[in-house]
């Protein structure tokens, strides 16, 4: 499971810091109250971008959180005094690949630890039925590459997917799948076979191997507000279109985790959606508490709900 944040030292945010990031407003008069706010919340971005550049090094992941807060809270104070509401900054176009391909990278990396974590796979089919089924997650070191297992296991079946990450490599599947008295391993799956439904529910192989971030095209396209937090948006587009033809994903700035994303087919039309539903402080780190995937094409989907009582 990966941690979306880490509490760190706090530093405090100076005036002098925010008003590199703000614009000044000009002699002729005051910006109009919408346009000033939409530039407020547009600076966050920029700040929280800049912050990283500078601690590059450490990745974005370390990425110091009270800077971010006390900036949140300035700029809130700012929208009040311009009576604005919530509002979205305008997603100028940035399109760089080179961005994108480091963004990706991030999002790579391996877990900070080896951990295991159960939950339950909510099924929900289009006619309205559900069906929980019980779910374990842990990841292993090996080295410079990692493992990570997914596996269910009930009265009428057994399911085990596992994942192996290597440093520029591709992603290996393996699927043990049978009645838990007499499961079969598999050698490692081709690319086609990655696209099947992981235990009848709306997850591919592929999506809980996050196989899009493998994609040689890697661009990041603009810089929004989105669920609340300030994102960096990510377009992944395959050599080869598999089941999706794009994927867009929304990276928060702070965590560097993906909050939400979208596939597109090849008519250009979404045909599944994933969502992250919350964020649970567990100690000092910051896990997520519900994931949820739609299936546009089926109306159908399903809700991953992780256990976080016994970490």
């Amino acid at each position: 499971m990966r941690v979306l944040g880490q509490v760190l030292n706090p530093v405090a945010a100076s005036r002098q810091s925010a008003a590199l990031f703000v614009p000044e407003r000009q002699n002729s008069g005051a910006l109009p109250r919408r346009h000033y706010a939409r530039e407020v919340l547009s600076a966050i971005c920029n700040l929280q971008s800049a912050v990283c550049n500078r601690n590059a090094p450490l990745g974005c992941s370390r990425f110091r959180p009270a800077l971010v807060l006390a900036f949140f809270l300035l700029a809130s104070s700012w929208l009040r005094a311009a009576g604005a509401g919530a509002l979205t900054p305008p997603a100028a176009a940035i399109n760089d690949p080179a961005a994108g391909q480091s963004l990706a990278a991030d999002l790579r990396r391996p877990p900070l630890s080896e951990a295991e974590i159960r939950g339950t796979l909510k099924l929900r089919q289009r006619d309205g039925s559900t069906t929980n089924v019980p779910v374990k997650f842990w990841n292993v070191f090996a080295g410079n590459s990692w493992q990570a297992f997914y596996a269910v296991t009930d009265t009428n079946r057994s399911e085990t997917l596992t994942v192996l990450h290597s440093p520029n490599q591709p992603n290996e599947y393996r699927l043990t799948r049978g009645l838990a008295s007499n499961c079969v391993a598999t050698a490692p799956l081709a690319t086609a076979e990655i696209w099947q439904p992981f235990a009848g529910s709306d997850f591919s192989l592929a999506d809980l191997g996050t196989e899009f971030l493998q994609w040689p095209t890697q661009v990041l396209v603009r810089n929004e507000m989105r669920k609340n937090r300030a994102c960096h948006v990510l377009e992944s587009r395959p050599a080869i279109t598999n089941a999706y033809a794009r994927v867009l994903s929304w990276v928060d700035v702070e965590s560097v985790g993906i909050v939400l994303a979208e596939a597109y087919g090849l008519d250009g039309k979404r045909v599944k959606e994933f969502e992250v539903n919350g964020l649970t402080k567990v100690g000092d780190r910051w896990e997520v508490r519900e994931m949820e995937i739609r299936d546009l094409k089926k109306r159908s989907r399903t809700i991953l709900e992780f256990d976080l009582t016994e970490n």
